[in-house]
């Protein structure tokens, strides 16, 4: 087992189709025991898929299921106060904190001069606000511990390259590719690895609303705009997988990546910006 007995928290892995849920499952099965957490709550914008209560338990008794030490935490990752009692929740049952992995996202496919305040500000307060109190939070006590440990951030493909219809969520994802490369330099003397995975499109829930979102502006069906971003921007013809997101989580997470840090690591089946 490549994480076994490490301490992990996930965060907004309460959707069945999501990174955050897939990466705690083999996390699970590689030994490591896994705090999860989502905001149970929903946004105002409907098209910003988030996890419910129900999908968080359901989650927690999915990895019970395959035999986890699980501890699930309703958290809003842009509150301080619910990030520290996410994370003295951990230590309280654990004593330790190894792994944190800032997985916790929204989307909105919308133009720049059609984007409200309120869409640009939930994108970063999630992204960025939310990627930063998860971080200093975990690292604190990693670096109390004096055991090193693992940060890995989920941004994406649109972290580093421009997107039209995408101005909010590509700047959150950018700033956590820049704060991921700080933390790493910060960090390291402490050995924290700090690396960010970017995938493309993806199959998840909020891969779906992605591409829904280009459907309408386009006046096409979901199913046409997703063959036809596809064909034309994803050589390899395939699309990302929570399982393949997951286990490049794992792969980060163990001691193989020991001196792997500092890095945005596409996964996106070689989309680049055209």
């Amino acid at each position: 087992m490549l994480l076994k007995d490490k301490v992990a928290i996930i965060t907004g892995a309460g959707l069945d189709r999501g990174f955050g849920k897939t990466t705690a499952m083999e996390f699970v099965k590689e030994g490591a025991k896994v705090c999860i957490s989502d905001i149970c709550d929903t946004y105002p914008d409907r098209a910003m898929a988030t996890g419910q209560m129900n999908d968080l338990q359901k989650a927690e008794s999915d990895l019970k299921a395959l035999g986890g030490d699980v501890l699930a935490v309703k958290c809003d990752v842009r509150k301080a106060d619910e990030v520290n009692a996410m994370v003295k929740a951990t230590i309280d049952k654990w004593g330790q904190i190894d792994i944190l992995m800032n997985n916790a996202g929204v989307v909105r496919t919308i133009p720049v001069l059609e984007t409200s305040e309120e869409i640009w500000d939930m994108h970063q307060d999630v992204m960025g606000r939310g990627t930063f109190l998860c971080t200093k939070a975990a690292a604190a006590e990693m670096i109390k511990r004096g055991k090193g440990g693992v940060i890995i951030n989920m941004s994406s493909a649109a972290g580093k390259t421009g997107w039209p219809l995408l101005g909010a969520y590509t700047f959150g994802k950018f700033g956590i590719v820049g704060f991921t490369f700080v933390c790493g330099v910060e960090f390291g003397p402490h050995k924290i690895r700090v690396n960010a995975i970017c995938p493309g499109p993806n199959a998840t829930t909020i891969g779906d609303a992605f591409i829904q979102g280009y459907a309408d502006a386009n006046g096409v069906t979901w199913q046409e705009m997703a063959d036809s971003f596809t064909k034309t921007y994803v050589p390899i013809g395939e699309w990302t997988t929570p399982y393949q997101i997951a286990r490049l989580a794992v792969y980060l997470a163990s001691d193989d990546a020991k001196t792997v840090t500092c890095q945005a690591i596409n996964i996106s089946g070689g989309q680049e910006q055209h």
